[in-house]
């Protein structure tokens, strides 16, 4: 009885990690591409040329996914660019221009939930180019340091 106890655990053990690795692995390969140093070559401007306030000079991306903003001090802020489909519902109705999009969302606050954060951007890599999308602005371009 023990022998069938010990192996049905094990057989539940290797069903949960099986379905666990898949989704761990795609969520640590789209984030670890954003991984490093990547300093701003265009600046995000309003529609009347006005540089964006809110995204900053260089973003510094780590493996513990959190992330230092030039403009935000050396604060280490969780950041995300997995979220639920319910999470991306609420934050595509909150924001209609990030429909569709890669999203990077930043909690300045570790407490905050995700769908609550107002750092909210939609993200693009080409190679070693990275274009943040901030609402009301035009993209910013960056470039890996």
């Amino acid at each position: 009885m023990k022998t069938f106890i010990f192996l049905m655990m094990l057989a539940v053990l290797v069903l949960v990690t099986y379905q666990i690795q898949p989704a761990f692995s795609a969520k640590s390969k789209s984030d670890s591409s954003l991984v490093g140093s990547w300093k701003m070559i265009q600046k995000a401007t309003d529609s009347e040329g006005k540089p964006c306030p809110f995204v900053p000079e260089v973003f510094d991306f780590f493996i513990d996914k959190t992330v230092v903003l030039s403009n935000f001090g050396s604060s280490h802020l969780p950041y995300t660019t997995s979220v639920t489909p319910e999470e991306k519902q609420i934050i595509e109705k909150r924001v209609p221009e990030l429909k569709g999009k890669n999203l990077l969302l930043i909690k300045p606050n570790p407490n905050m939930g995700w769908t609550n954060t107002p750092m909210v951007y939609a993200y693009e890599i080409n190679k070693n180019k990275l274009s943040i999308i901030l609402q009301g602005f035009s993209p910013a371009t960056f470039e890996k340091k």
